[in-house]
């Protein structure tokens, strides 16, 4: 397929997603500053923010309305407008946790789903060769939109009126789609949804049938390269005693540079190695980088290192797994919002339960414990991925597809 004269340039479209990421943005960081900021007992913030992000599993199971009725554009921006108001919603009862909770998690669970109609919608639009650097600037605006999200929650809530404040955080976050109309729509699929959900358990038995969808599925669901230490060292600071402005300072613009530079060197790693190999081996150098932490000195000079080292190598394999997800469901797909559904919530699987190991490996052994298990678990699942792809003889080993950023 030939990119049309009217389409925008591909980083254009991939700034698309930092709705998705703005929102991610708000229910990982954000999200728990508020609640803490009414003394609520950390237990507490816990539980909410893992039922806030719970929709990332199990949304999925609704996909299949995305590929049928109304087109992807659409169910996009619908979708993406109903988790702005959901936003809103929270924002204006933030002291009420039940409500506050309830927007959060609708929220949450439409922003995932309008994620899923946009990229499957894009995928019928792009060429084939473009896959690997909108996969790195889809990356790019989920990390940048996070950032964005996370200052300006911060600053909107402080100093503005809890209405003034609900009202733009909702603007920003629909901001990305006004780019939507200047991106080609295919037309709708004319198909009930029963059809749909008919043909989507048909389809995930014909995708279970082919050799790179399950190899996909099983090194999403795999801690191969989740890098879940991303989401755990930020929050280490006094540990390595570093001052709240060095913490602030790396937590914000550091995290948000070391994403965007692991996001667009990916496409040029990509000519050397094929995708699925690459995957594994930035997630073995990514586990060696974790072992070599027990090494470095608990200062902030070390906080730095340790912060940005593994959010860098969080946003190559992020990056790496939007391109194998592209990959793996191809083009004119009549069912590609719901198969961009099932791997990404097998994505985020192992991101979850590896959050809980390192939790659990901290309290017991420190954050020795929790590099060291990370590390050799992940090790370990890229190990046996390696023997599995040698073994299975994947078509793409030894593809070389990359282009620059």
């Amino acid at each position: 397929m030939k990119l049309r004269k009217t389409m925008p340039p591909v980083w254009l479209m991939g700034m698309t997603n930092a709705t998705f990421g703005m929102y991610i943005g708000f229910a990982a960081i954000s999200l728990p500053q508020l609640l803490a900021e009414q003394h609520l007992p950390e237990a507490q913030v816990t539980r909410v923010t893992a039922l806030c992000f719970s929709p990332l599993f199990w949304s999925f199971l609704v996909s299949p309305m995305l590929d049928v009725r109304f087109s992807r554009r659409r169910y996009a921006a619908l979708l993406a407008a109903g988790a702005a108001i959901a936003l809103c919603v929270a924002v204006l009862h933030v002291h009420q946790l039940a409500v506050f909770e309830g927007a959060l998690i609708a929220g949450v669970a439409m922003v995932n789903l309008s994620s899923n109609a946009l990229f499957g919608w894009l995928s019928s639009v792009l060429p084939k060769e473009e896959d690997t650097r909108m996969s790195a600037w889809a990356n790019v605006a989920n990390i940048g939109g996070s950032g964005v999200m996370v200052i300006a929650a911060g600053e909107c809530v402080q100093r503005l009126p809890l209405t003034v404040a609900a009202v733009l955080l909702g603007l920003l976050v629909m901001l990305p789609t006004l780019i939507y109309p200047w991106i080609p729509a295919p037309g709708p699929d004319r198909r009930l949804a029963k059809e749909s959900f008919a043909g989507f358990f048909k389809e995930l038995l014909q995708l279970l049938g082919q050799r790179k969808v399950v190899f996909a599925l099983a090194m999403f669901a795999l801690p191969s390269a989740s890098f879940a230490l991303a989401n755990v060292v930020g929050g280490l600071g006094d540990l390595y005693h570093a001052s709240v402005h060095t913490v602030s300072l790396v937590g914000g613009v550091g995290i948000v540079i070391a994403g965007t530079v692991g996001s667009l060197v990916y496409p040029r790693l990509t000519r050397a190695m094929a995708l699925r190999p690459l995957y594994l081996a930035i997630g073995v150098v990514g586990a060696c980088f974790s072992l070599c932490l027990l090494r470095v000195a608990h200062t902030s000079a070390g906080f730095v290192v340790a912060t940005l080292g593994e959010n860098t190598f969080q946003a190559l394999a992020i990056t790496g797994a939007f391109a194998i997800q592209f990959e793996t469901v191809g083009q004119d797909n009549p069912l590609a919002a719901t198969a961009f559904s099932v791997l990404y919530a097998a994505l985020n699987v192992s991101t979850t339960y590896m959050i809980w190991i390192d939790g659990q490996a901290f309290a017991r052994h420190g954050v020795q414990g929790s590099y060291a298990t990370d590390a050799v678990l992940g090790l370990t699942a890229c190990l046996l991925l390696g023997v599995a792809l040698r073994w299975l003889g994947d078509g793409e080993r030894g593809r070389k597809s990359g282009v620059a950023a």
